[in-house]
């Protein structure tokens, strides 16, 4: 008779360093990890004393204040922090709420960075997040972003870039581990959604937050550089279907949608999504690039192309940037002669692509200068030939070289 034996569950360890900690349970890893970050987002009523897990609070309370558990202000479960978002970056309170997406089902709400939002280090991670990252990735509106409420789960994820670009160790730790749940949970929602009645089908300005989160974690993915190559790309691929779907590289879709919203509001919405499409295609290339250094075994992709942008080139970064705006840089009237990227290769523009690329590279180096590359491809060039030629620009963002 064979002989049967159990195997042992795998267990998920803890990856602050020293700490040789490990947990049958994901959602314990998560719970544990507050302890290293000395996060304590479940406060008394009573007194100041804070806490990082809801059943110590309880406890607290029986104990020193002679109530019941069941009267504090908190109902949040053991495995969820308190979450919140501010209306301004300037606001010292913050109004709580789960973000749990009512457009794309996405649920961030047990990630284990969700405590960031409540962080006394939010608005520095903000900070360094627009500083560092932004200028290279403009597909957020800064004044709406730090002005309005966001979606915490976006909040949420340029509070872990702002961890990760911190240069601290010990941050850097804890951005790997907030990051590689999102990244694990977006390819699993991004299978899911390919598939069911949540998958966007248009440009609405309500799909907005939810793929703008999606694209930021991929370009985080960017600065970790060979760390988590697989699953980001399995999620790049996934990420290209749903911006296809939803009509993201479309401009004609974009114009065409009818936003409740008038005049610059409009504009920024629209704007926003050109710069979803151009900034993902951006990053394909880094990607691509990526992997011809580090995996030559291995093509580059081919799921997404120039010819597939049939999108304007957005305004510059400076004036994305201003804290107001008068009107829009082109006027809303102006857009069909505005260049479409996609123009510069088509065969009736080829003559004055050369020239007008210098829109491109002056809205994005980077983005221009590949562009550049495959305007002067030769037929007999090879896939990797013309991949070597693009990469040295596709790793700028990790030289900390500003965009003008």
């Amino acid at each position: 008779m064979p002989c049967h034996t159990l195997e042992k569950p795998t267990r998920h360890k803890c990856e602050h360093p020293g700490c040789t900690r490990s947990y049958i349970r994901r959602e314990h890893l998560f719970r544990h990890a507050r302890d290293h970050a000395n996060r304590r987002p479940f406060a008394c009523r009573h007194c100041s004393s804070k806490f990082n897990r809801k059943d110590t609070l309880n406890r607290h309370i029986t104990l020193n204040h002679g109530g019941s558990a069941n009267n504090s202000k908190s109902n949040i479960s053991d495995d969820q922090d308190a979450t919140s978002e501010s209306i301004s970056d300037m606001l010292d309170e913050a109004t709580p709420q789960l973000f749990t997406s009512q457009v794309m089902d996405l649920d961030f709400s047990s990630s284990p960075a969700i405590h960031l939002v409540q962080s006394p280090n939010n608005r520095q991670l903000k900070k360094l997040f627009f500083n560092e990252l932004h200028p290279h990735w403009p597909i957020l509106h800064r004044h709406t972003f730090l002005t309005t409420p966001q979606p915490s789960g976006l909040v949420q994820i340029v509070l872990i870039a702002g961890l990760w670009l911190s240069n601290d160790s010990e941050a850097k730790a804890q951005a790997r581990l907030y990051h590689n749940w999102l990244l694990n949970y977006i390819e699993k929602r991004l299978f899911e959604i390919g598939r069911d009645s949540h998958r966007p089908q248009s440009p609405r300005p309500e799909f907005l937050p939810d793929l703008q989160a999606l694209l930021l974690a991929l370009i985080l993915a960017a600065y970790r550089e060979t760390e988590c190559i697989p699953l980001a790309l399995i999620c790049n691929k996934l990420l290209i279907d749903i911006f296809g779907g939803a009509g993201v590289y479309d401009q004609a879709r974009i114009d065409n949608e009818e936003y409740s919203n008038k005049g610059i509001e409009c504009w920024i919405i629209r704007e926003q999504y050109q710069r979803l499409a151009l900034i993902h295609y951006k990053l394909h290339l880094y990607f691509n690039s990526l992997v011809a250094i580090k995996f030559p075994i291995f093509r580059p992709s081919q799921f997404l192309t120039p010819q597939m942008m049939n999108i304007r080139i957005p305004c510059s970064l400076q004036f994305w940037d201003a804290s107001t705006m008068a009107s829009t840089p082109n006027g809303e009237q102006s857009y069909d002669s505005v260049l479409q990227v996609c123009n510069l290769f088509s065969s009736e523009t080829t003559t004055s692509s050369y020239k007008r690329l210098s829109e491109v590279v002056a809205w994005d180096f980077s983005l221009g200068m590949a562009l550049g590359c495959l305007l002067t491809r030769q037929p007999s060039e090879s896939e990797k030939a013309i991949t070597d030629r693009i990469a040295p620009f596709m790793f700028l963002h990790l030289m900390h070289i500003s965009h003008p």
